[in-house]
C-alpha cells in the first residue's frame, strides 16, 4: 500500500493567514487515493473551532468538500498533531476553517498560491474561490507510515571468516529507505539488535549487497535482508548458510614463571576455525626479531582443544639468552599462530671472590659477594676448593641455603690439610644455574706430624719389631722417625732413623730386651715444626727356653700336690685349634681316703687382650664329658689391664677337673678356690 501525503510541512513561518475564511493550500497535493489518518497544523496563534477538509477541483476557480472532520482547538506555539479519517483521492487538495486565531503562512518562491472563500465552506458543493496572496500555509496531513517491503536473496562468496549478504527492496513503503543491509545470527530470526552490515543514504527500490565479516569459521548462520523508513524496519525472510572451516585463532600472552633455564609459556585459543584443535603449544627461536613457526623449536600437547587458555613450560633455555615465542594451534585446515612476544632467561647469579682469611692449619675462612641476582633469587651461597684449580660445587664445598640477595658473604672451610696450597672460589646459585667468582688461592699452616703405634709383632726374649704410621705429614716431610720404649710408660730408650719420610707405616726393630718382660712403647716423628707421638701400647717379651711336646707344665698346687697342668689343643690335626688347659684340685684318687669338697665361688684372672674369650667347663669325679660352667670376655673389662671372672658354681665332688679352652691369646693369671670341706673318711 503507497504512502499518501498532503499540504506543507507544519512549521514555523514569516507571515500568517487569518480568520473566518475557508483556505484550501495547492502545494503537494495528494500522491495517492486512500485515507488520511493524521492531520498536522502549526498555529501562530491558537485556532477556535477548526474544521479541517479534503477538497477537490470541480472547475476553474469551483471547489467541492471530498471529506471533512472538525479538530477544535489548536494551541499556539508548536506543531499540533491529530488523528483523523479522511477519504482522499489523487490530486485532491488540504484545506481549513477556524473562527478565530492565526496559522502559520510563507510566500516561499515556487510554491503554489492558496485559494480562500469568506467564511465557513465546509463542507461545500462546486463553491467558488478566490486566489490568494499567500503561497502556502502549515497543514499537512498523511496517511499510515508504511515500512518497506524486502526479499532475502542467497548468501554469495562464503569464506571461512566472510560472506556476501544479498536483499532486494521491492517497495519502499512511506517515503524513500533510509537505511538498507543485512543481519544475522547463529540462532534464528536475526534482527538489527544482532550483527548487521548496513548502509545508508536515499534509497527506491532494487536489490543490494552487502559484506558479512568476522564470522566463524565452520559455523552455521542464518540471514535477514533489511531497509527501513518512518515508518520502520521491514525485513525479508530468513535464509541460512554456513562458512568454510578455517584454522583455529590463537593469541600469544607474555612468559611467567622465568628462571634461566625454563619459562612458562602462555596462549588463548579464541576460536577454533570451525573444529576443535588437536595440537597446541609453543614454538621459540633465540634473538630479539622475527617470527618463529613450528620449524623451530616447540612444546606442545596433543588432543581435542576448544576455546580457552593454555600454557605449557618451555625448557632447556640457556640462562641470559633471548628468545621470540609464539602461541599456536592446529586442526585440520592448518596452524594458527598468535602473535610473537620476547622472552629473555634470567642470568645466574654474579658473584667475586675474595681472598680467603683466618688461615689455619686445618681451617680457614672463604670469602664471597653477590653482586647481582641474575633475576631469580639466590638460594644457595658458599665457597669450593681443591688442589687442582678451578673448583666447582662437584669438589670441596660449605655452603648455605635460604633466600639471598646481593651482598658479602663467608664460609668456614674446615677438613684442611696442614701446609698444603688450595684453590678456592665464591658461588651461589638460582634456578638459572650457578655462578662462580674468580678463582683465588691460600697456603695453610705446617704442623707436626700425625702419629700412630702399632702392636709389637715379632716378639722373642730379647727382640721384637716395633710398628708405627706417620697418617698426615703436617704440610712437610718428617725428617726423622722412631720409637720410645720403657719398663713403664717412659721414654728410657728410643730407636729412630733419618731422612725424609712421607705418610706411611714403617717398623724398627728392638733388641737386648729382658725375657718375659713387659714394655711401653710409642712411635714418633719430627718436621720442622715439631714432633708429635702415638700412644703408648703394652708388649711383654717371650720367656727363655722351650717346653717339649708332649710335657706336662705343673704352674701351681694345692696341698696334696697336683692340680695345673698345660695342654696342647683340643684337635691337634695340624688344622687352626683352640688350646686349652686343666687345673685339677685333688689327688684323692690316689690316696685310701674319701675326702669330698663343695666348692662355693671360682675367681679367674686373665691379662687383657684386644680380643677373644675363654670358656670355663668342669669334671667331677669320674664323668666322661665335661660341663660348661660359663665364659670369660677378654676385652670386655673396665680395668685397663686385669679381666677377673667370678663364678658362684657350688658344685660338690672329690676330684674336680677345670678345663678353661681359647682360640686367641690368653694369658691367664691365676686362680682362686672358695670351698668347704666336707663328706667322712
Amino acid at each position: 500500500m503507497a504512502f499518501i501525503d498532503i499540504g506543507n510541512s507544519a512549521i514555523a513561518r514569516p507571515g500568517s493567514a487569518g480568520y473566518e475564511n475557508t483556505r484550501i493550500d495547492m502545494n503537494n497535493p495528494a500522491n495517492a487515493s486512500g485515507t488520511i489518518f493524521s492531520v498536522e497544523i502549526y498555529p501562530q496563534e491558537t485556532l477556535y473551532n477548526c474544521e479541517v477538509a479534503i477538497f477537490y477541483e470541480v472547475s476553474a476557480n469551483h471547489y467541492s468538500t471530498r471529506d471533512h472532520q472538525a479538530i477544535g482547538t489548536v494551541t499556539a506555539g508548536a506543531k499540533r498533531t491529530f488523528s483523523v479519517d479522511l477519504t482522499v483521492q489523487a490530486g485532491d487538495f488540504i484545506g481549513l476553517y477556524f473562527t478565530a486565531g492565526k496559522i502559520e503562512a510563507g510566500s516561499e518562491e515556487g510554491s503554489t498560491r492558496t485559494w480562500a472563500k469568506s467564511g465557513d465552506s465546509i463542507p461545500c458543493t462546486n463553491a467558488y474561490f478566490n486566489l490568494q496572496g499567500y503561497r502556502l500555509i502549515s497543514i499537512y496531513g498523511r496517511s499510515a507510515y508504511v515500512a518497506p517491503t524486502v526479499t532475502t536473496q542467497a548468501v554469495s562468496s562464503i569464506g571461512s571468516t566472510t560472506a556476501y549478504g544479498n536483499g532486494t527492496i521491492t517497495d519502499v513503503g512511506s517515503g524513500n529507505v533510509t537505511i538498507r543491509g543485512v543481519c544475522w545470527n547463529t540462532t534464528g530470526n536475526p534482527t538489527i539488535a544482532n550483527s548487521k552490515s548496513y548502509e545508508t543514504g536515499s534509497f527506491g527500490t532494487g536489490s543490494f549487497s552487502r559484506l558479512m565479516s568476522s564470522l566463524s569459521p565452520g559455523q552455521l548462520y542464518y540471514v535477514r535482508a533489511f531497509a527501513n523508513n518512518p515508518a520502520g524496519y521491514g525485513y525479508g525472510s530468513q535464509v541460512s548458510f554456513t562458512t568454510d572451516k578455517g584454522i583455529p585463532t590463537v593469541t600469544t600472552q607474555a612468559c611467567t614463571e622465568v628462571t634461566g633455564n625454563s619459562a612458562l609459556g602462555n596462549g588463548t585459543i579464541t576460536a577454533l576455525g570451525g573444529e576443535n584443535a588437536t595440537i597446541r603449544g609453543f614454538c621459540y627461536m633465540v634473538g630479539t626479531s622475527g617470527d618463529p613457526t613450528t620449524a623451530n623449536s616447540k612444546v606442545y600437547d596433543s588432543g581435542s582443544f576448544g576455546t580457552g587458555a593454555f600454557s605449557k613450560s618451555i625448557t632447556g633455555i640457556t640462562p641470559g639468552t633471548g628468545y621470540r615465542v609464539r602461541a599456536y594451534a592446529i586442526n585440520s585446515i592448518g596452524t594458527g599462530y598468535g602473535t610473537t612476544v620476547q622472552l629473555t632467561a634470567d642470568n645466574p647469579p654474579t658473584v667475586t671472590t675474595q681472598a680467603v682469611t683466618a688461615i689455619l692449619s686445618t681451617t680457614a675462612t672463604g670469602n664471597g659477594n653477590i653482586t647481582a641476582t641474575g633475576g631469580d633469587t639466590p638460594t644457595k651461597r658458599g665457597v669450593c676448593w681443591n688442589l687442582t684449580g678451578t673448583p666447582t660445587v662437584a669438589d670441596n664445598k660449605s655452603e648455605q641455603t635460604g633466600s639471598f640477595g646481593t651482598g658479602a658473604f663467608t664460609r668456614p672451610m674446615t677438613g684442611l690439610m696442614p701446609g698444603t696450597k688450595y684453590y678456592v672460589r665464591a658461588y651461589a646459585y638460582s634456578s638459572a644455574g650457578y655462578g662462580y667468582g674468580s678463582q683465588v688461592d691460600f697456603t695453610t699452616d705446617k704442623v707436626a706430624p700425625t702419629v700412630t703405634t702399632q702392636d709389637s709383632t715379632d716378639i722373642l726374649p730379647t727382640t721384637v719389631t716395633a710398628n708405627g704410621n706417620i697418617t698426615a705429614s703436617g704440610g712437610e716431610n718428617a725428617t726423622t722417625r722412631g720409637f720410645e720404649y720403657g719398663l713403664t710408660q717412659v721414654d728410657t730408650w728410643s730407636v729412630s732413623d733419618s731422612g725424609s719420610f712421607g705418610t706411611g707405616a714403617y717398623t724398627k726393630g728392638l733388641t737386648g730386651l729382658s725375657a718375659n718382660t713387659t714394655y711401653w712403647i710409642r712411635a714418633y716423628a719430627t718436621n720442622t715444626i715439631g714432633t708429635s707421638y702415638g700412644a703408648w701400647v703394652e708388649f711383654q717379651t717371650a720367656a727363655s727356653g722351650t717346653i717339649p711336646t708332649g710335657t706336662t707344665l705343673f704352674i701351681c698346687s694345692d696341698y696334696s700336690g697336683r692340680t695345673f697342668q698345660l695342654m696342647r689343643s683340643e684337635t691337634d690335626d695340624g688344622e687352626p685349634y683352640t688350646a686349652y688347659f686343666v687345673i685339677n684340685t685333688d689327688l684323692a684318687d690316689k690316696k685310701a681316703l674319701t675326702v669330698y669338697k663343695i666348692i662355693l665361688d671360682l675367681h679367674l684372672y686373665f691379662r687383657r687382650e684386644t680380643s677373644g674369650t675363654a670358656e670355663i667347663y668342669v669334671k667331677r669325679d669320674n664323668e666322661a664329658e665335661w660341663q660348661y660352667l660359663g665364659s670369660v670376655g677378654l676385652t670386655d673389662a673396665a680395668e685397663p689391664t686385669i679381666i677377673i671372672k667370678h663364678l658362684a658354681i657350688a658344685i660338690r665332688a672329690k676330684v674336680f677337673d677345670f678345663k678353661v679352652s681359647y682360640s686367641n691369646a690368653c694369658r691367664f693369671l691365676g686362680v682362686v678356690f672358695e670351698f668347704l670341706p666336707g663328706g667322712a673318711r
